[in-house]
Parts: structure tokens; sequence; C-alpha cells
């Protein structure tokens, strides 16, 4: 009679072992950064109440900071300065720490006072997470700009007293062309009414005259007449 060997049955066991092994690989595999957060801050997401300010004004910056991650952020920096950051910019005010949650955003803002090295037009940067306290998926998107315009109030005084002095001197020159048509009147004046006032006593003279010899008509008429009558009454 033969005999056949038995072997235990291992298939089941395998297969078990290949699908924990599977899934502990697949869970050491995973990519981390699939869960980190990522803290996006770009130009468009900063607003200034005001562009233009005069030095010792308050300057009002309004920021979105929104968290395109799939983690929290929780105690991130975030500061206004006045040059980049990553080149020696200084801090305009104190930074802050906000926290955003996962496809999320927050709104921050800071004030500071415009100052005599502020003048003219500056570009005021925007970071977050400076130092890269934070792991994000992405730490090149965390920083922006606006354009901040710093006045002098002299600069107004000095319009108003350009456009004085022009509307002074458009007066003046006025002023003077009305002497010299004064002057120029009187002179006129002086000289040709002599001439019109000869011309006048002309005219004087010739009507006396002419009424002289009319009156002496008139004389010579009448006494023709009576003549006449004396000879008819005779």
């Amino acid at each position: 009679m033969t005999r056949s060997l038995s072997f235990p049955r291992i298939g089941t066991t395998a297969m078990l072992f290949l699908a924990t092994a599977l899934l502990s690989m697949s869970i050491f595999t995973v990519d981390p950064s699939d869960a980190l957060p990522d803290l996006q801050l770009s130009t468009s997401q900063i607003s200034l109440e005001e562009g233009s300010v005069y030095i010792d004004e308050m300057v009002v910056i309004n920021v979105t900071l929104i968290n395109i991650g799939s983690d929290d952020l929780f105690n991130v920096s975030v500061g206004v300065y006045d040059d980049d950051p990553g080149d020696g910019g200084k801090l305009l005010c104190p930074e802050k720490r906000v926290d955003v949650g996962h496809y999320n955003f927050t709104l921050v803002n800071f004030t500071f006072k415009a100052k005599e090295e502020h003048r003219k037009v500056r570009t005021i940067w925007v970071a977050a997470d400076v130092e890269n306290e934070v792991n994000e998926l992405n730490e090149n998107n965390n920083i922006g700009t606006a354009q901040l315009r710093v006045m002098l109030r002299e600069t107004m005084m000095f319009v108003l007293t350009v456009v004085g002095r022009g509307l002074l001197l458009t007066f003046s020159s006025l002023s003077l062309l009305a002497l010299i048509l004064y002057a120029v009147g009187y002179l006129l004046n002086r000289f040709f009414p002599e001439k019109e006032k000869e011309e006048e006593d002309e005219e004087v003279l010739v009507e006396a005259s002419t009424s002289d010899a009319s009156n002496e008509q008139e004389e010579i008429a009448a006494a023709s007449a009576a003549v006449a009558a004396y000879k008819r009454g005779v």
C-alpha cells in the first residue's frame, strides 16, 4: 500500500501575510507632504487703504492669508518690511502671529506711521514665515508687495505758492499794461484835444459870422421896407 506525503496548506496564510506587508508598506511610503499646510501670499492679496499719504499719517495695510494645504497652520509669523526681508529689509511695525485652517483664509491688518525716510514712491513688502519655522508644501509663495507714496505737506504749500505767485505776476502784468494804456491815453488827450479845440473855435467863428450876416440882411430888409412905406405915405 502506497502512502502519500501530506503538506500543510500555506496558501491562505501567505496571502494574509502578503496583504499585511503591502498595507504596511503603503502606510510608510505615503508622501508626508500630502498632509502639509501651504500658506499662500501674493501681491494681489495686499491692499492699502490709502495709496498716497503725507508724512506722519498712518498707513493701513490689509492682508489676506490663504492656506491651500490640507493641514492647519498655527502661530505663523507675518510682517511688513520696508524692503525685501531676505535682503536686509526692516520691519515697519511689530509682526503678528496667526492661525489659518486648511483650505481656509484669514485677514490681517497692519498700521504704521509714514516717516521722512519713506518719502516718494516706496515698495512695501509683506512676508509670512520668513524664518521657515513651518514646514509647508511650498516655501516660495509667502511674500508680496504693494506701492506706497509718501508726500511732504510742504509740497501742497509749494504748489499753492507757485500758483499764487503766478496770479500775482499776472495781475502785476495787467496792472502794468493798464498803466501803459493810461499813459498813452493821457498823451493823446494832452495833444490831440488842442487841435480839436482849434477846429471847434473855427466852427464857432464861422457860425458867428454867418449869424452876423443874417442879422445884417434882416436889418437892411427892414430899412428898405420902412423907406417904401414912407414913400407910399407921402
